[in-house]
């Protein structure tokens, strides 16, 4: 189970909002912090050449999907 933090609401104790920013930030800080010191071993170029290599595979993806 999630767990985040329950608020009621001020004028109507029967709306409950849910808030998971801490929970979120527990799980995006150490995918950030890892895709950050792995970004640090390219160079500015290889990383120019892996983007351009990304936006044509996506682009040659995309001619694959079907008409809608």
């Amino acid at each position: 189970m999630i767990d985040g933090i329950r608020v009621r609401e001020v004028d109507d104790r029967r709306v409950v909002h849910f808030r998971y920013e801490e929970l979120v930030r527990d799980i995006s800080t150490p995918i950030a912090e890892a895709t950050e010191a792995t970004r640090r071993r390219f160079t500015d170029e290889e990383l120019g050449t892996f983007v351009d290599f990304l936006a044509t595979l996506n682009d040659g993806l995309r001619k694959l999907r079907p008409a809608t």
